[in-house]
């Protein structure tokens, strides 16, 4: 495109003297950048703010959109405010003849990208400038000082971000030279040292056959269009890539005038600190997080060249500072109500601020400031509970990679990254380290030496089941968000990355891979790695971890604030009495899901053999060594049952019955046919045979659950049992808290199979006088009947089925599979990627409900169904989904009473259903679908 041409906009905003004609509102910081509006408004709030105006974020879309020029008609606007400029402060820009108006050009766009744009310092000082000022001050010691630092940083500053010399460069030849003159801090350097380092500047320009402009206009015009063209520089575009920006984020741009804290070292200073401390978010006025360094401009103290102080020192240098910057502190929170993150200088024991933006916080930080400032009357509830988002509950619900001791061992990131190029999913949050192992068996006995592990598998499946429970983390090349890992791994609170694409030889024992060299590195097996579930990074390093309780203060103040507000409660999924117990510990109300077939798969004490008992009863053929195989199992899932039920006292546990498919039972037979052949007294090429025999062509939609109770009720019958039993011994030992079990039957479609289930049920409940409905009390035991809604045709029949139980809860993952007709496992490897690249679905549908769609439609029409029978039916959901923010929200909204999580991800559920509560009607999905519902009928009825 040709050349500049006008905007027919505002294209320069000025503030200074006390006055300025911006604001912080959405709209003004979209124009100024997060950084302009905040100078405006502290300006407006009466701070000492150095006097400047801002170049808006419009003239840097025109510039990329016009070949790098400027708007005609800018130069011009500039020349103007500089004027202004020099009015407001009695100095003239880049002046000979009196001390000079110099400048600063800085970045700032509407979203803070800290460190990611450019910012040149000292504009406007000229080589005459700096030989009139050593004159003007008779060529003293000092002030010599002064100006050629100010000039050296020019050089470096503008030489590096306008001529693309490398920082580098200028960076050796400083040290070079300290070395040669024998100091080690900066402010020790003579005038004559910073000649000398300026005349080597200057020579360094000539390499590159660049110069300092002499005008200072036009080193003003340069450092603008530089500090545009860092917009779209590679540090910016990557910080914006990794932070799920926009690919394009236009950058305004502040010209401000300087004030110097490298002047002396007595009363000048610069420095930047945050009003809280951004990793604990803990306010300390009398030791404030932050830092500062005497004789020094602001990057001085940023770029770790120097040796710094806490702000608190600043009490003893120059006291009457630091008092104002503590009431500039608390006068920044009060009217932006966050955390600051600022910069000052102090220049002639004066206090300048030159920027405050909102603080990057840890999770941590965040959690505990919003916390304090609602307990400071800051801020309301609402605010607080709106502030917190997932991932910063995450940060104290797993241990965490440390990359800041990564950082301190003086190990870069990238040279350890094993599945480079972004490869890998997060599937389940949280830092594990272990060494690298590739099969159960020598998982568990690694394990057994009390070695820390990490599983390397190419994808998972039921039989590495006590491997992955034995590890620190899980590591698949294949795989989803959903894959069978994935769902363990978040259950059991592992941390784990999956779909990495990484060359796991699980027969050799190794992985390899290109490090960013090129070159190809072997990790063995008993090397340690480390795994990040939630970036999906896997490291080649043995790294720290950040240590974990679901006890901590922060988290559980926090969670104060949610239960009040909560609309839909949180239970939480467990299979053991330990699970329960962290449920608990993580705010559970209950537990909404405890699967009992886990509990045939993990020995709880040495030499069960729980598996053995499980495949015997299978594949027995005689009854009396199936019955015996069931009594086992019997007694072993009532102790499980008393356990969880003395964790959890009168807090509702649904228990579903057995839910696999038999073969899924059998999926590691064949590896121990001598025990089961001693256990089943059948042959083991007989046997063989046997456990081919229950190989299913679809067994999602096979012989399982409660086709399976109907077939075999003899293992319903047991489960029962076990139930009841332990829920009858703890009433009979307790005068306060009465268990109600609540046994919910899986897979349910018609009214007649839980009619059929409910007899069996009954008849063995009548047995140990217990009685179906309502809750248990003194002498009066009493269960509860459910179903799992994972089928469309269930949400068709919800009505009917509402009549003959007492609860529901979906099971999404079989749900999605079943109204979808799409298999979860499959479908992740196959056709979804394609789906979500091309539009046809926003998102996978087994990690997020779409709340348009008919998995949506599905629990909305089972809930209107099931409530209209009966209206305190009570509904909530088990599968992943529910601990997905966006699922939530369908939950939410289409009224259920519960859901469940993991554990650990309790207290995440908690703040998403506050969040909801604040700002959407509980059910208001319901209500909408229902009109719609209706409304169609209407129009049917009217033709």
């Amino acid at each position: 495109m040709g050349g500049s041409r006008k905007m027919g906009k505002k294209l320069i905003y000025f503030w200074g003297d006390g006055r300025a004609i911006a604001n912080t509102s959405d709209e003004m910081i979209s124009l100024l950048g997060n950084k302009g509006a905040q100078l405006y408004e502290m300006t407006n709030m009466g701070m000492p703010v150095p006097p400047g105006f801002t170049i808006t974020t419009d003239v840097c879309g025109y510039y990329f959109e016009n070949d790098g020029q400027l708007p005609e008609g800018l130069t011009e606007q500039i020349r103007a405010n500089i004027s202004r400029l020099e009015q407001v402060t009695g100095y003239k820009f880049g002046d000979i003849e009196q001390d000079p108006l110099l400048v600063s050009a800085r970045s700032g766009a509407a979203v803070s990208m800290p460190g990611m744009m450019e910012t040149i310092l000292n504009l406007g000082l000229t080589d005459k400038c700096v030989d009139a000022y050593i004159e003007r001050h008779s060529n003293r010691e000092q002030p010599k000082k002064f100006i050629l630092d100010c000039q050296r940083r020019l050089y470096g500053m503008f030489g590096e971000n306008v001529h693309g010399i490398e920082k580098e460069k200028f960076r050796k030849i400083f040290d070079s030279l300290k070395v040669k003159v024998k100091v080690q801090e900066d402010t020790l350097l003579t005038s004559s040292d910073l000649q000398i380092l300026v005349e080597k500047y200057k020579e360094l320009y000539k390499e590159n056959g660049k110069e300092l402009p002499q005008d200072p206009f036009q080193q003003l015009i340069d450092a603008i269009k530089a500090v545009e063209e860092s917009a779209m520089g590679e540090k910016a575009r990557n910080y914006r890539r990794a932070e799920g920006l926009p690919e394009k984020v236009w950058t305004g741009i502040n010209i401000q005038t300087m004030v110097y804290g490298n002047e002396n070292t007595t009363n000048c200073c610069a420095g930047v600190g945050f009003t809280r401390d951004p990793s604990t978010g803990i306010k300390n006025r009398e030791n404030p997080y932050g830092e500062f360094l005497l004789g020094s401009q602001g990057e001085d103290v940023v770029s770790g060249s120097r040796n710094v102080s806490p702000i608190s020192h600043m009490k003893q240098s120059i006291p009457q500072a630091y008092d104002e910057l503590m009431k500039v502190c608390d006068i920044l929170e009060q009217k932006t109500r966050r955390v600051q993150d600022y910069e000052f200088t102090v220049w002639r024991g004066k206090l300048y601020m030159l920027q405050t933006r909102n603080g990057k916080l840890t999770g941590r930080a965040t959690v505990r400031s919003n916390y304090d400032m609602v307990q400071e009357g800051l801020i309301d509830v609402r605010d607080a509970v709106s502030r917190v988002t997932p991932k910063d509950f995450e940060q104290l619900l797993h241990k965490m990679i440390d990359y800041e001791a990564m950082k301190c061992d003086g190990v870069q990131l990238d040279d350890v990254v094993i599945n480079r190029g972004g490869a890998g999913v997060a599937a389940s949050p949280g830092g594990g380290v272990g060494k690298a192992v590739f099969d159960v068996k020598t998982a568990l006995e690694y394990k057994a030496r009390g070695e820390p592990i990490i599983l390397c598998r190419l994808e998972t499946n039921p039989a590495d089941y006590p491997g992955m429970i034995a590890s620190e983390a899980l590591a698949t090349a294949r795989g989803g968000k959903t894959s069978h890992a994935a769902v363990v791994a978040r259950n059991k609170g592992l941390p784990c990355v999956v779909g990495t694409g990484v060359d796991i030889d699980e027969e050799n024992k190794r992985i390899t891979y290109q490090n960013n060299k090129g070159k190809t590195v072997t990790i063995n097996e008993g090397d340690y790695i480390s795994v990040d579930g939630s970036t999906g990074r896997i490291l080649n390093y043995k790294a720290t971890l950040t240590e974990p309780s679901p006890d901590d203060p922060d988290l559980q103040d926090f969670l104060q604030l949610l239960y009040p507000i909560a609309k839909m409660r949180v239970y939480a999924n467990a299979n053991d009495s330990g699970e329960a117990a962290r449920a608990l510990q993580f705010g559970a109300e209950g537990i909404g899901l405890a699967r009992t077939e886990y509990m045939f798969l993990e020995d709880r004490l040495e030499g069960e053999n729980r598996q053995l008992a499980i495949q015997a009863w299978i594949l027995a053929e005689e009854d009396i060594v199936k019955l015996k195989a069931l009594e086992r199992l019997e007694q072993m899932q009532k102790r499980d049952f008393l356990e969880m039920f003395s964790v959890m006292q009168d807090k509702p546990i649904i228990i579903r019955l057995l839910d696999y498919p038999l073969h899924e039972l059998l999926s590691d037979a064949k590896a121990h046919l001598d025990e089961l052949s001693e256990a089943t007294m059948l042959d083991q090429e007989y046997l063989k045979q046997r456990i081919d025999g229950y190989h299913e062509t679809n067994p999602m939609l096979g012989h399982r659950s409660v086709r399976l109770g109907i077939t075999h009720p003899e293992i319903y019958r047991a489960q029962v049992r076990a139930i009841l039993r332990a829920a009858k011994e703890l009433n009979n030992s307790t005068a306060k808290k009465y268990v109600t079990p609540h046994i919910e039957i899986p897979l349910v479609c018609l009214v007649n199979e839980i009619k059929n289930m409910g007899q069996l049920v009954r008849a063995e409940a009548e047995k140990l006088g217990f009685s179906r409905g309502g809750y248990s009390s003194k002498s009066d035991n009493r269960y509860r009947l459910g179903i799992m809604y994972e089928l469309a045709g269930a949400s068709l029949e919800a009505d009917n089925l509402a009549q003959v139980s007492d609860f529901g809860s979906f099971g999404t993952n079989d749900l999605t599979q079943t109204t979808m007709g799409w298999s979860r496992e499959d479908g992740s490897a196959t056709f979804m990627p394609r789906y979500v690249s091309q539009g046809i679905v926003d998102e996978d549908p087994f990690i997020t409900i779409d709340k348009d769609g008919p998995v949506a439609k599905a629990m909305a029409h089972a809930v209107l169904l099931a409530r209209t029978a009966k209206p305190d039916y009570e509904f909530g959901i088990c599968g992943e989904h529910a601990a997905d923010p966006a699922s939530l929200e369908v939950c939410y909204g289409v009224g259920l009473t519960n859901v469940s999580p993991a554990p650990n991800q309790v207290p995440l559920a908690w703040l998403r259903s506050a969040q909801l509560s604040l700002t959407k009607e509980h059910g208001n999905m319901l209500n909408e679908y229902a009109v719609k519902t209706l409304t169609s009928f209407n129009k049917f009825t009217e033709k």
